[in-house]
């Protein structure tokens, strides 16, 4: 079971991996090639990163079977109260306590993924996970 877990955890950050690399990458294509504006080219990277996190994590990370229509919207939410989670952390260790903001922004990358791991293992994706091993058997 504790393989398992690790597992998924392994596959969960790569999939964020992704998700960065998806993100970044569009940031750049529209602002160099296209010539947007950081902005808006930032917020359409952050959508396509979603959109490809919910789906490599839907049937790579947890291999999710059901619908979408109960998942992404409960995937969203975890993204907000990621964003959230990050926000405060950055504000706490920024502007209260006055650290670099580069360490309070590891400080958060310490937290948030956790956070997001857990509550899409045991929320989002509630039906599938932990349920089964990897081979199809139960797991009680």
């Amino acid at each position: 079971m504790y393989y398992q877990l690790f597992s998924q955890f392994i596959r969960f950050g790569l999939v964020g991996v992704v998700a960065t690399f998806a993100h970044v990458g569009t940031l750049a294509f529209l602002v160099e090639l296209l010539n947007f504006p950081p902005i808006p080219a930032s917020t359409l990277g952050f959508i396509l990163a979603v959109v490809v996190s919910y789906i490599l994590n839907h049937r790579f990370t947890f291999k999710a079977q059901g619908a979408h229509s109960v998942y992404f919207p409960r995937y969203l939410l975890v993204c907000i109260v990621g964003l959230s989670l990050n926000t405060g952390i950055m504000y706490l260790t920024v502007q209260v306590l006055e650290w670099w903001y580069l360490a309070g922004q590891l400080c958060a990358l310490t937290v948030v993924p956790v956070s997001n791991f857990t509550l899409n293992r045991f929320w989002t994706f509630k039906n599938t996970c932990g349920t089964k091993s990897e081979n199809g058997t139960k797991i009680k």
